[in-house]
């Protein structure tokens, strides 16, 4: 008589079927003891992301914050005590341009002390667009377009002509002559007929 392969002479079959029916008892506690597992990885988790959120927040600077504010309304406070409300529409490398109730006002971050917004900063760093434009090129496209424009200076003053030239300086021109204004001196400007760029 010729062997079976799948016969077990040795009475392990019973203890292999045994085994592969699990006690409920054993099942329920590595049930208890993976949920307690994924749990605890949840609540680190949480604690992981708060950290990073409070981090970001103690690093969060005005431009990032405003870039990420683009179409939201936010209340930016500058120098020489002014402050201006409007609904962001354009972050560029060193200035950001607010929509207000007289028309866009373009800022020199430089000139920001602080943003108000609906917001949260911890969630601002690299997330909002800024474009590839500068103060100056603003000011450029209002010189070639011939627009008149309201300067409010960081010291509070403003003043008020058509640009006629922009470099380190920015000139203006109005009906008593020229004015002649550092860039670092200027806070915001302000040009009521213009749209958007």
């Amino acid at each position: 008589m010729v062997d079976d392969p799948n016969d077990d002479v040795s009475g392990s079959s019973n203890a292999s079927d045994g085994s592969r029916h699990s006690d409920p008892s054993v099942t329920a506690d590595a049930d208890l003891a993976l949920a307690d597992l994924r749990a605890e990885m949840s609540a680190e988790r949480i604690r992981r992301d708060r950290a990073a959120v409070e981090r970001s927040r103690s690093e969060a600077c005005p431009a990032e914050l405003l870039a990420h504010c683009s179409g939201a309304p936010v209340t930016v406070r500058l120098l020489g005590s002014a402050s201006c409300t409007g609904t962001v529409t354009e972050v560029g490398r060193d200035y950001v341009c607010i929509d207000t109730s007289v028309g866009p006002q373009w800022i020199t971050l430089e000139a920001v002390l602080g943003v108000t917004s609906q917001v949260d900063p911890g969630f601002a760093i690299g997330a909002g667009h800024t474009i590839d434009s500068s103060i100056v090129d603003v000011l450029e496209d209002l010189m070639f377009a011939e627009s008149e424009v309201t300067v409010g200076l960081v010291n509070g003053e403003r003043t008020s002509g058509r640009i006629v030239g922009v470099g380190a300086s920015v000139t203006l021109n109005d009906d008593s002559g020229f004015t002649l204004i550092s860039m670092s001196a200027i806070a915001k400007f302000n040009c009521p007929k213009a749209r958007f760029r």
